[in-house]
């Protein structure tokens, strides 16, 4: 069978030989004739796999299969379904999973956390100030409506196979039919788009996280750097931890009494001290890097008021 332009998209979404997706695609010819009792010609089933999704999904997991790769061929079926509604009922994405609350219910945001979990990759819990167990986050794109940013999970580099890597995020979005925008923005950011939106020009000028602007800690970029490297943290947790501590600041910042409401945000955290810094540092770098007991059990030494001297 000659190699055409379906077989070869269908192949590198995958990650397949094409030669095998074209093996399959026979497969699947057969099978179809088998059920149906017909003698499709060839041609006419190429243009029913170029121009049907649910064929070409089918071609796609048969491939998947012979190469002995029955996990991703699952995931390959699993984020179809999520993408396409294609199950009687959904379980609801509750607040705080896979997005912090005030995100939970912006557009797409739910979509792209239900594909990304129906894919087996871990989705952040929060509770909004707090990162309660690791995982990946989306976020919502104020300046481009239709897009959404995604932070991958932290052990992602760790995961192999069809959603393995940082890349795997894009390799499952762009299975499901989105948009990905390939360049990994400031932050550690990955940014895809709904179907139905494709402009990307205004992301080639973004260069910070969405729905934040950048804050400066007091201490200096040798401190910083050593506060990483003590932590074990790579460049990309070390900066997911700087736009963590800004969030975590700015939920407060949104919950000031009222006798604050004239206040800026810079003017309320102006006066933060190093070692302030320091232990927002510590505590959400400690979770960042995967030690959740040891960052509890600072928060617990940080924030438990000291008990009254023994009398005398």
């Amino acid at each position: 069978m000659n190699i055409t332009e379906e077989i070869q998209n269908i192949a590198s979404q995958i990650g397949i030989d094409p030669d095998d997706v074209a093996h399959a695609l026979e497969t699947a010819h057969s099978a179809y004739d088998h059920l149906n009792g017909t003698q499709t010609d060839p041609a006419e089933f190429h243009d029913r796999f170029a121009n049907n999704r649910k064929t070409a999904v089918s071609v796609a997991i048969i491939a998947m299969r012979s190469a002995n790769r029955r996990d991703d061929a699952q995931i390959l079926l699993d984020t179809h379904k999520a993408s396409t509604s294609a199950v009687p009922y959904q379980l609801p994405i509750h607040t705080g999973i896979g997005a912090v609350p005030q995100d939970h219910n912006a557009p797409h945001v739910q979509d792209v956390i239900r594909i990304l979990a129906a894919a087996g990759l871990p989705p952040i819990h929060t509770d909004g100030t707090n990162e309660l167990r690791p995982g990946f986050q989306v976020l919502a794109c104020d300046e481009l409506p239709g897009w959404v940013f995604i932070a991958p999970d932290p052990d992602a580099e760790n995961r192999t196979g069809f959603a393995g890597g940082e890349l795997g995020y894009l390799a499952v979005m762009r299975w499901v039919g989105w948009n990905v925008y390939t360049e990994r923005l400031t932050g550690g950011l990955y940014a895809v788009g709904h179907p139905d939106h494709s402009d990307t020009t205004h992301l080639n000028n973004l260069t910070r996280q969405p729905s934040t602007t950048s804050m400066t800690l007091p201490v200096d970029e040798i401190t910083l750097a050593n506060w990483a490297t003590l932590l074990g943290l790579t460049t990309a947790q070390t900066t997911n931890v700087l736009n963590h501590i800004e969030q975590i600041l700015r939920t407060s910042y949104d919950m000031r009494p009222p006798s604050l409401r004239d206040a800026t945000f810079e003017q309320l955290t102006a006066d933060m001290t190093l070692d302030e810094a320091a232990a927002m540092f510590l505590t959400v770098g400690l979770r960042q890097a995967g030690h959740h007991r040891a960052a509890h059990s600072v928060e617990s030494r940080l924030f438990t008021p000291a008990s009254a001297p023994p009398a005398n």
